[in-house]
């Protein structure tokens, strides 16, 4: 049984393909069937089910030797990290989960920073929904995850705080909401909403600004946008309607979307939390904290209302705020 052998082994567990494995593992796809075919012979058990249907399964025992697997690559990669922790500059690859209306607006900033200050770090990433996001992050395909702090998570992950971000008001031109220079919460509640929808979690936080309870048939009068922010943005310039947006997405507007549009909210200026969620078993702490300060140092003179920590907390799923 080789290091090699359990790495492709893990591969076609995470692609459920065996071509797919190969192409992530620079590989061709006989060597690894072979490679898999071997460590099959020598343990005495099948790993996976190729006969069912096109796509691989994993049995249940390869299920449990999998795990297995993982814990063993977990250990040895912190001992690998261990040793690299005496060089100056974090070395090695972050896999790293980012939301969609957070990923297109930070990576500018962190990468900036980490090319600048972190060279010999490289970043992988993956733009997926929160709760796809924190399934990997769990079962350790992914390292970690900049996420708008979700309220149910595995225990076992980590939070570490990063910055609160606020929302601004985004209308179109001709919304009677943009007669004001500052916007309050109160004024939100009598008009229209357009938000993106249930699989995007900003969607709770824009009806949380609005006053309006996910219950309430309030929403039914709301717009509810399958689709990226920028879709979003696109279909309020369109209609009489307005959305709230992150900060960072209101920087970079493209230029057909007026910035004549945005308003501040107050009373109170709603705001999401933006945090660095990763597994408590996780090894690699020194490449967490080099992220960590590529995102605080990269947005701290854009986001006015930035605020870091250095503390990181277990997530509780039954509480809607997270104990600090």
């Amino acid at each position: 049984m080789t290091l090699q052998q359990i790495r492709y082994a893990l591969a076609v567990q995470e692609e459920l393909s065996f071509v797919n494995a190969a192409e992530k593992c620079h590989v061709s796809q006989p060597s690894l069937s072979v490679q898999i075919k071997n460590l099959e012979l020598e343990i005495g058990m099948l790993i996976f089910d190729r006969s069912r249907s096109s796509q691989v399964h994993v049995t249940p025992s390869g299920a449990n030797l999998l795990n297995r697997f993982r814990s063993i690559m977990t250990d040895l990669q912190q001992a690998i990290d261990e040793a690299k922790s005496l060089l100056n500059s974090p070395h090695g690859t972050l896999k790293v989960g980012i939301i969609p209306t957070i990923c297109p607006y930070i990576m500018p900033h962190l990468l900036k920073y980490k090319n600048r200050f972190f060279p010999q770090l490289s970043i992988e990433i993956n733009e997926d929904t929160t709760d796809n996001l924190l399934k990997l992050i769990n079962s350790g395909q992914l390292d970690c995850g900049i996420l708008s702090t979700p309220s149910k998570t595995p225990k076992n992950l980590i939070e570490k705080l990063l910055y609160y971000e606020p929302f601004v008001l985004y209308a179109s031109t001709d919304h009677p909401l943009l007669e004001k220079e500052k916007v309050s919460s109160h004024d939100l509640a009598k008009f229209e909403v357009s938000m993106l929808d249930e699989t995007h979690c900003m969607r709770d936080q824009v009806l949380a600004a609005c006053k309006i309870k996910s219950k309430d048939k309030k929403i039914k009068q709301s717009k509810l946008i399958s689709g990226s922010l920028q879709t979003l943005i696109s279909i309020v310039d369109e209609t009489q309607s307005f959305s709230l947006i992150p900060s960072l997405a209101a920087e970079i507007l493209h230029f057909k979307h007026p910035k004549s549009g945005i308003r501040k909210i107050v009373s109170p200026t709603p705001e999401r939390k933006v945090s660095l969620i990763y597994n408590k078993s996780y090894a690699r702490k020194t490449l967490l904290q080099a992220l960590s300060q590529c995102v605080t140092t990269g947005l701290s003179d854009l986001l006015q209302a930035h605020k870091s920590s250095s503390a990181t907390t277990v997530l509780y799923p039954d509480k809607k705020r997270f104990e600090t």
